[in-house]
């Protein structure tokens, strides 16, 4: 099962290319910049928490960072993986 606070922040970043983000395309690039920290204290939890969900999204293809390191999100994947998380995605 998806933990809350990982799809708190896949709600947060779907939000975000709603409100902040430009059409491309690889996705919804965001416009503006946030850091790890910067989500934490969106979703209400650790930056380290949102690094490896980060990790998570990025191996489900949900989001990558551009060479300016701006999040592009694909949206219907992320609301996909939100509703359904991958295999890899349980604890071995």
């Amino acid at each position: 099962m998806i933990d809350d606070s990982e799809k708190r922040l896949g709600k947060t970043l779907l939000y975000l290319a709603q409100k902040h983000g430009v059409a491309t395309f690889m996705g919804t690039k965001l416009t503006i910049r946030l850091s790890h920290q910067d989500l934490s204290e969106m979703v209400g939890t650790t930056r380290p928490r949102v690094s490896e969900f980060m990790y998570r999204f990025r191996k489900a293809e949900c989001v990558l960072a551009d060479a300016d390191h701006h999040l592009i999100i694909d949206e219907a994947k992320l609301d996909a993986y939100i509703m359904n998380p991958p295999d890899f995605h349980t604890k071995s």
